[in-house]
């Protein structure tokens, strides 16, 4: 079997896209670890052979019915492979995130280590939509708000920045008020003292 330029290139796409979009999906619910440019190649390729295995059917399928190679041909391969890597990485994603994997090995292995590389990463990619949190920051200054879908914790392992969109004052009895002057507040990686993560508005 030969292939032209243009098949080698398609192929070529099927088994790198596919595994570099898997591991950003899984990365939106998950940080991952810094890994060099040739450990990203190699995870790219896993994940691509893996979405191959999975969606095997259906390209065996779309071969056997369009043998000659037709643009529809093509267009069903890219609706596949597209299609085919959003879905394995949102499955491969959750189970990442809700650590099912890390579960099930553990019934075998009982000790396996966290695919999570940092306590910051854990919190932050498992935390419930508009958890409240304190902020101290070095100079001893206190911030308190609410983490909503628009709040943002950077996963950059050099650079944990922070952005809290919703922000509270305390009122003469302790109690959170929303700040009405404030639209959200970042703050550096370098501020940060600590952090409190509470289920309720408290001092």
């Amino acid at each position: 079997m030969t292939f032209n330029s243009f098949e080698a290139v398609i192929y070529t796409i099927y088994f790198i896209l596919p595994g570099f979009i898997i591991a950003k999906i899984i990365s939106l619910f998950c940080p991952n670890e810094e890994k060099s440019e040739g450990e990203k190649l190699l995870t790219y390729l896993g994940y691509s052979i893996l979405n191959l295995v999975i969606w095997f059917g259906l390209y065996y399928l779309v071969s056997i019915k369009l043998p000659d190679k037709t643009p529809g041909y093509w267009l069903w391969l890219v609706i596949i492979t597209l299609g085919g890597s959003i879905l394995t990485g949102l499955v491969l994603g959750i189970f990442k995130q809700k650590e099912l994997l890390q579960k099930l090995i553990s019934v075998v292995q009982p000790t396996t280590k966290n695919p999570i590389p940092t306590a910051w990463d854990y919190t932050f990619s498992t935390m419930i939509e508009g958890s409240y949190i304190k902020v101290c920051l070095e100079d001893g200054t206190m911030i308190r708000g609410a983490f909503y879908d628009l709040s943002l914790a950077s996963s950059d392992i050099k650079d944990r920045d922070l952005y809290i969109e919703k922000v509270y004052l305390l009122d003469e009895n302790n109690n959170w008020v929303p700040d009405k002057n404030n639209e959200g507040v970042w703050i550096s990686s370098k501020g940060i003292k600590w952090i409190s993560f509470q289920k309720e508005k408290g001092e």
